[in-house]
């Protein structure tokens, strides 16, 4: 079997974000679902220009999706920030005595695809490798995206 390509893959931190404060905003993201710069603002207390200069690179990597809503009052419209959903995925793994699982999810946690395997690991290292890496490609094989959109 072959085994999984490490190459010169970025690990997935670098790819989502490239500073601990934005890493702060994804999270915020993450927990609300929907946001606006304005109180992401409020709760890293950060000035607008700051929020904007840290969520435009992540808008750009199609990390974060913009979507708009009418205005309440006269004014500009509110922009609603969120993971998106259909541009970058991960793969979580479960690795039991009598059951092996592997998933695949985009951003927001919603899981795209998934393969089982019952039965004790094998007993060689290798063999347990080998084993989770096969897992892991039928996974990506029934989400049926592109490999290079799985980030780690």
């Amino acid at each position: 079997m072959a085994r999984a390509k490490t190459g010169s893959r970025q690990p997935t931190e670098a790819v989502l974000a490239a500073t601990p404060r934005q890493h702060e905003v994804l999270r915020i993201i993450r927990d609300h679902q929907n946001i606006t710069r304005a109180e992401i603002g409020a709760l890293l207390q950060a000035s607008a220009s700051q929020v904007s200069r840290l969520t435009a690179p992540l808008i750009a990597r199609r990390v974060v999706t913009v979507e708009h809503r009418l205005p309440h009052a006269e004014g500009r419209p509110t922009e609603l920030l969120s993971l998106a959903g259909d541009t970058h995925y991960v793969v979580g793994i479960d690795v039991g005595g009598l059951a092996q699982e592997a998933v695949v999810t985009n951003l927001r946690g919603d899981v795209v695809g998934a393969a089982h395997r019952t039965g004790s690991p094998a007993r060689s290292r290798s063999s347990i490798i080998d084993g989770l890496v096969d897992l892991v490609d039928r996974a990506i094989g029934k989400s049926e995206i592109p490999r290079e959109q799985v980030l780690g």
